[in-house]
């Protein structure tokens, strides 16, 4: 008779233990790499003064200019200037993610294998294609849109529609890989049932597999909008007229009260978006309150907000082609695609011999050399995402609702008293604001704070990624155990089991495999900020990217880009190895 097999949470998970202490390990040796200390963590000098000054504008958000000197009789109200940036961060936003879903669907479709036909012999174009497009689609995601905007910026120069495209090109790799894994991921049934009534492949995917995934896909593209926010006012920092533009300078001039009322203004707009597509998530799965015709109703006024949404960001925001096609930007054009060649090759020495030469130079040699700050992009995502899911693990037991009660999976006739209630009430409250406050600034705004605080530059981007990245994974994590089973952290309890003793026994083991999927995903994210950081003075890669683009030397820039792309892609590659290891232990 065949032993039937534990189910996996009740397995031992001795390659889970291994993992985490391989993390632990890379973490220290990462710190070690980067020669990371506690004195880096210290402020300079009026370091203190300058964070204590910060943190209280917090509590005092500008209404109005703190310094009027300097500024025209005609300058517009601070308040109107606050408006003004995130309107057009909004704008930017829904033109760059709209594009991103037109160009993704495209490239889904080629990436998708689901609607090949039958015949090995008809599977030989698809599968070119199929091949072009995932290469296609991985690059895309792999450089970071700052680094997309730096790029078009050599090219075209500052305009709305460089924005949009910055934004629009790894949004599209994103998207067409999400949309293609969730076509691939449909039953089979709906193959089935196509291919018995004889319809070819394209009737199968327009008819079969597109309905079947609606509903996910936009999900997921209402998440996008969220992300392209963000990604929005991070541009700002290239000039572009964001909430990001306003916020560093008036960072740059010390006026920290005007700097959080932009951030609130970041903040508030990001839990807009995010409130929204929860709704709409929730009405599509019927999940939402009240009858169906209330759910239909919603989802119908949330598409035709978004579509008028969609043409007001295109035609008031400034991102047709007439501005480009000017003498000055055809000359820089055509100038960028000459000088993007290597180096050996615009001087007709384009022999393997020598472009390996000046690879080689650019990796090794000089005094910031490109594999050193591969490393330490590597070193410092690895710090980072261990350093936040430390954190995340450190507010799970009070933002988790399901954890976070007086008692915890207690029958609710459990009494307990109003204070003890209230309390955890207010501990839910503060830790989930944390979180959301955490992830809603965007890791490079949290970075371009801490360097003027923080001694050691490294730290002060660690940090940074850490806080976002720990935001996200609260979040999750907290959904994770709020969604866990309860039968054993019950059991634990009618057995006296303390708080701790239910997190650490009932409820680590079986929402650590989920929450570790979620990890190692953040960390692909991590590499890809980390390697960003470097335009704000970090010895990443980004700092190479910038210095290459300062010089006017667009062949080391592009060189760059593509090592950061490789190393993306090479992290990519490590975290879905890791994710599939964790499926099957």
């Amino acid at each position: 008779m065949t032993a039937v097999p534990p189910p996996a949470e009740a397995r031992p998970w001795p390659a889970r233990r291994l993992l985490i202490v391989a993390l632990i390990l890379l973490a220290a040796g990462s710190a070690a790499w980067l020669d990371l200390s506690w004195r880096g963590l210290q402020p300079g000098r009026g370091g203190w003064e300058l964070a204590g000054r910060f943190f209280a504008g917090a509590l005092a958000p500008a209404w109005d200019y703190e310094d009027r000197s300097g500024l025209p009789a005609t300058a517009a109200p601070f308040l109107s200037q606050v408006i003004a940036a995130t309107i057009n961060t909004l704008r930017i936003a829904l033109a760059a993610v709209s594009l991103s879903l037109v160009m993704g669907l495209a490239l889904g479709f080629c990436a998708c294998s689901a609607w090949w036909p039958e015949s090995p012999r008809a599977q030989r174009g698809p599968r070119v294609l199929w091949l072009t497009a995932r290469a296609t689609m991985t690059f895309l995601r792999s450089v970071h849109e700052l680094i997309w905007a730096t790029l078009f910026l050599a090219a075209f120069g500052l305009t709305p529609l460089t924005a949009a495209l910055a934004i629009a090109l790894p949004y599209s790799g994103t998207l067409a890989k999400v949309f293609a894994e969730m076509c691939e991921e449909s039953p089979e049934d709906t193959r089935i049932a196509f291919r018995s009534l004889g319809a070819d492949p394209r009737q199968f995917y327009f008819l079969g597999l597109m309905p079947r995934v609606a509903a996910e896909l936009c999900a997921y593209s209402l998440y996008r909008f969220e992300c392209g926010l963000r990604s929005a006012a991070v541009l700002g920092f290239l000039g572009i007229a964001t909430l990001g533009h306003s916020l560093s300078l008036s960072f740059e001039n010390l006026h920290y009260r005007e700097v959080w009322s932009y951030l609130y203004a970041l903040l508030a707009l990001v839990l807009v978006f995010d409130f929204w597509s929860g709704a709409v998530r929730r009405a599509m799965t019927g999940s939402a309150n009240g009858p169906g015709r209330h759910r239909t109703r919603w989802l119908k006024l949330t598409g035709w907000a978004l579509a008028a949404g969609i043409v007001w960001a295109w035609t008031t925001g400034g991102f047709g082609l007439d501005d480009m096609e000017t003498a000055r930007r055809t000359a820089n054009l055509q100038r960028f695609g000459r000088e993007i060649i290597p180096w050996p090759m615009q001087q007709g020495q384009g022999s393997w011999e020598n472009v390996a030469a000046w690879a080689h130079r650019l990796l090794f040699a000089g005094p910031n050399p490109g594999l050193q700050a591969a490393l330490n992009t590597l070193a410092m995502s690895i710090v980072a995402i261990v350093l936040a899911g430390v954190l995340a693990w450190l507010l799970l037991p009070f933002a988790a609702r399901s954890l976070a009660t007086p008692h915890p999976f207690v029958p609710s006739g459990a009494r307990s008293s109003w204070p003890a209630r209230w309390g955890w009430k207010l501990a839910v409250a503060a830790s989930r604001c944390l979180l959301v406050f955490g992830r809603a600034v965007p890791e490079y705004v949290w970075a371009f704070v801490f360097i003027a605080f923080v001694t050691d530059q490294f730290w002060a981007a660690i940090l940074a990624l850490a806080l976002h990245n720990a935001g996200i994974l609260g979040r999750l994590g907290a959904e994770i155990i709020e969604n866990a089973e309860a039968p054993v952290p019950v059991g634990l309890r009618t057995l006296g089991a303390t708080r701790g003793q239910l997190l650490a026994i009932g409820l680590v083991p079986v929402s650590l495999p989920r929450f570790l999927v979620y990890f190692f995903y953040r960390w692909e994210t991590c590499l890809r900020e980390g390697t960003v950081l470097g335009i704000l003075g970090v010895s990443t890669l980004g700092r190479l990217i910038k210095d290459a683009r300062a010089a006017d030397r667009y062949d080391e820039m592009v060189f760059f880009v593509l090592l950061g792309a490789a190393l993306v892609f090479a992290g990519d590659m490590v975290s879905s190895l890791a994710r599939r290891c964790l499926r099957t232990t």
